[in-house]
């Protein structure tokens, strides 16, 4: 039976929320009746608001882009490069706008083709600087361009 509800249950997958470096992650002044992750003391939200290129920060950017650009809810969504192993490359297009995101999913350099960006602006990237045309390991940029209809 308790092999059974191991299967089952959730609880051995959820674990206190880690506020911070605190005894049980700031959870809690009592012992949580379920253990805390251990990697609190490097993962946890006070250090998420901490670092301004967290995932915490990530979200707001992209919630914001959300908010300002029609084109992530209402545009067409066409996959590109579909038969390549490492990236996910897509575009949206709406009216004349035309955004491109591609996502290196591998441990490796990757190269992309590059000649459909013209005069692209860049809307979020997970590397400070990017080279176009080539992709590092595991980045993702999303760019953006006015169309030629």
């Amino acid at each position: 039976m308790l092999r059974y509800m191991l299967k089952s249950s959730r609880d051995h997958a959820r674990t206190p929320m880690q506020w911070n470096k605190d005894k049980n992650a700031g959870f809690s002044d009592q012992t949580p009746w379920i253990m805390v992750n251990p990697n609190y003391l490097t993962i946890n939200a006070e250090d998420e608001i901490n670092n301004s290129n967290s995932i915490f920060y990530t979200y707001q950017k992209l919630i914001q882009l959300r908010k300002t650009y029609e084109i992530i809810t209402l545009g067409k969504y066409e996959l590109m490069m579909n038969d390549d192993e490492n990236i996910y490359a897509y575009k949206r297009l709406y009216k004349d706008e035309e955004m491109l995101v591609y996502c290196n999913f591998s441990n490796q350099e990757v190269v992309y083709d590059a000649s459909i960006l013209n005069d692209e602006k860049i809307l979020i990237q997970n590397y400070e600087k990017h080279q176009k045309g080539t992709l590092k390991p595991y980045e993702s940029i999303v760019f953006y361009q006015k169309r030629v209809i």
